[in-house]
C-alpha cells in the first residue's frame, strides 16, 4: 500500500532525519539537480507543519474545518438528563483556560489543526506527584506537539493484541524539543492516531500523506510563477538581425550598451516611461521558456486543491478562484461541511475529553452543539415543520382509533406509558373523553347533548353507536339533561330584580 507498517517483521523503511530525530523533507533534490517530490525526504509529521505554514491551499482547508468547529458551544452536562451543568468550578476554569498559554477555544482549534495536519495529538493532563488521577486534582490540560512527541515502547512488552490498557505497551512519552526533554507517564496521556497505526510507534498518518503529487504539484507551479515573476534566469536573448555574407552579425559592445541603457532609462511600465520600445539597431527577440499563460498555472493549482479539498472533505465551493465563487451551492456546501466534518470531528473530541479527564466517574460528559450556527437554522427549521406534521398524523390516526396509544407515542418520539397499549374507544383507555374524542367530536358531541328536539333515548343510543360510549357513560351524560334554568314546563326561568326565582 506503500506504507511500511508492521508489528516486527519485514524491511524497515530507511528515513532520513535531522538532528533530532525528525524525518525531514525538501522541496528539491540536489543529488538530482531537480524538483522531484514534497516528500523526497520521506514523510514525517515535521514536514506536514512546514507545508501547513508555507503552502496556502493546505492551510486554507484545514483552517475552515477548524475554525467551525470551534464555533460550536461546548459545555459540561449531566450523563443521561443531558441538564446543563454551571457550578462546577474544575470545568469552568479549564473552559476559561486550559493551561496558561492558550484559550479554550485555541485549546480546541490546534487539535483539529494536528489531527487533519499530522494525523496525531496528543492530550497531556498535569496532576502534581502524589495526587490522584481525578478530575478534581488537574491543575492544566496541554496538547504535546506531535512533531517532538514519540512514545518509549517497552522492551519486555505483551504481544499487542494482548495488551488491554496502554500502560501494558508504552514505558512513557518523551517530549523532546532541542535541548529540552520531558519525560510522562502514559496514564496522563491521550494519543489519537488517525487513518492508521504504526503498532511500533503507535503514530497515526495524515489524510494529506495521499495528496504527495497534488501538493508537490503546486510547489512545482509557485516556484515556476515566482522564477518568472522575479526573473530567474533569461526569459530570452536580444539577437542582431543585420546581417552580411556570412550570416547573422552580432551584436557589438557599443551596441548592446546603447541598447541596455535605452530599455533601462526610456521603457517601461512605471515613472511615465514609454511603454512600447522605439530603437534605431534591427533586433529580434528569442524567447527561452514558456509564459505563465502557457504553463496554465491556474488550472494546475485548482486541480491541485481540488485534491486536497476533497481528502479532508471540505467542499470544492469554497475553493478561492481567480474568477472569484463560481458555484451556486455554497450555502448548501456550508451546512455539509458542518454536518460531514466539523460536527462529528467535535463530537469526537468531546467524547475523547470527557474520557480523558474522567467525568464519567462523575456522571458527567462534556456537549458539543451547534444549533446557533446560521447555516444550520434553515435544517432545524424543516426538521421542526417536519416533527409536526408527523404529530399531527399519527395524532389523528389515534383519534380515529387506528392505533394505540403508545404506537400513537412512539411515532411521534416519545416513550411508551404504562396501559397504554389501547384503543381510543376502548372501554380501558383512561383517556379523558375529551381527549378521546377530539376537538371535532367533542364539539359534535355537546351539539347533541343541547339539542332540546332529541329525546334522551335517541341521545343515549347515538352516544353508543356513535361515539362510541359504554351504555354506562351515555346513561351519566343523558339523565336529568336539562339547560340551566329551565322549569319542567320547558320555559326559561326570568330573574326578577333582586335576584330570586319568580313564582
Amino acid at each position: 500500500m506503500g506504507f511500511n507498517f508492521s508489528i516486527g517483521w519485514g524491511n524497515k523503511a530507511r528515513y532520513k532525519k535531522d538532528s533530532a530525530g525528525n524525518h525531514i523533507y525538501t522541496l528539491s533534490n540536489i543529488d538530482n539537480g531537480d524538483f522531484i517530490s514534497c516528500f523526497d525526504g520521506e514523510y514525517s509529521e515535521k514536514n506536514m507543519i512546514k507545508l501547513f505554514e508555507e503552502v496556502p491551499e493546505i492551510f486554507a482547508p484545514i483552517n475552515a474545518i477548524a475554525d467551525r468547529v470551534t464555533k460550536g458551544i461546548w459545555e459540561l452536562v449531566k450523563e443521561g438528563t443531558e441538564d446543563v451543568v454551571t457550578n462546577n468550578n474544575q470545568w469552568n476554569k479549564i473552559k476559561s483556560n486550559p493551561n496558561w498559554k492558550q484559550s479554550f477555544n485555541k485549546f480546541i482549534y490546534n487539535t483539529v489543526v494536528y489531527k487533519n495536519l499530522t494525523g496525531n495529538y496528543y492530550f497531556y493532563k498535569y496532576i502534581p506527584e502524589g495526587f490522584k488521577n481525578k478530575f478534581e486534582n488537574i491543575v492544566s490540560i496541554w496538547l504535546l506537539p506531535p512533531q517532538h512527541t514519540e512514545a518509549k515502547i517497552k522492551a519486555n512488552r505483551t504481544k499487542y493484541y494482548y495488551t488491554t490498557q496502554i500502560q501494558d505497551f508504552v514505558e512513557y512519552y518523551v517530549v523532546k524539543i532541542e535541548d529540552y526533554e520531558q519525560y510522562i507517564y502514559p496514564e496522563y496521556v491521550l494519543h489519537e492516531g488517525y487513518i492508521d497505526i504504526d503498532c511500533n510507534t503507535l503514530k497515526g498518518i495524515s489524510p494529506l500523506k495521499a495528496a504527495e503529487y497534488p501538493i508537490s504539484n503546486l510547489i512545482a507551479v509557485y516556484k515556476a510563477r515566482n522564477a518568472i515573476y522575479n526573473k530567474r534566469g533569461a526569459l530570452g536573448a536580444i539577437v542582431n538581425k543585420n546581417t552580411d555574407a556570412s550570416g547573422t552579425v552580432a551584436l557589438t559592445a557599443k551596441d548592446k550598451k546603447e541598447l541596455r541603457d535605452e530599455f533601462n532609462n526610456d521603457f517601461g511600465v512605471t515613472n511615465n516611461r514609454d511603454t512600447v520600445a522605439i530603437t534605431s539597431i534591427p533586433i529580434d527577440f528569442v524567447r527561452f521558456g514558456m509564459s505563465i499563460q502557457e504553463l496554465m498555472p491556474f488550472e494546475e493549482t485548482f486541480a491541485d486543491t481540488a485534491a486536497i479539498y476533497s481528502i479532508l472533505g471540505v467542499p470544492r465551493s469554497l475553493i478561492p478562484t481567480k474568477e472569484g465563487v463560481t458555484f451556486n451551492n455554497g450555502f448548501t456546501d456550508e451546512r455539509k461541511l458542518y454536518a460531514d466534518v466539523a460536527i462529528p470531528q467535535a463530537e469526537a473530541i468531546a467524547t475523547q475529553l470527557t474520557s480523558f479527564l474522567g467525568l464519567k466517574e462523575l456522571g458527567l460528559k462534556i456537549r458539543v452543539r451547534f444549533d446557533h450556527v446560521e447555516a444550520l437554522q434553515q435544517d432545524q427549521k424543516l426538521n421542526a415543520e417536519t416533527q409536526k406534521l408527523i404529530t399531527e398524523t399519527y395524532t389523528t390516526l389515534y383519534e380515529k382509533g387506528h392505533i394505540t396509544k403508545n404506537e400513537m407515542l412512539v411515532q411521534i418520539g416519545s416513550s411508551e406509558v404504562n396501559e397504554g397499549d389501547v384503543y381510543v374507544t376502548d372501554g380501558k383507555n383512561p383517556d379523558p373523553l375529551a381527549i378521546k374524542l377530539g376537538v371535532g367530536g367533542t364539539q359534535a358531541l355537546i351539539m347533541v347533548l343541547s339539542d332540546q328536539n332529541i329525546s334522551q333515548n335517541v341521545k343515549r343510543n347515538t352516544l353508543i353507536s356513535v361515539f362510541g360510549l359504554s351504555e354506562q357513560d351515555a346513561y351519566k351524560l343523558t339523565i336529568d339533561n336539562k339547560p340551566m334554568n329551565q322549569n319542567q314546563n320547558n320555559q326559561i326561568e326570568k330573574p326578577v330584580e333582586d335576584g330570586t326565582k319568580s313564582n
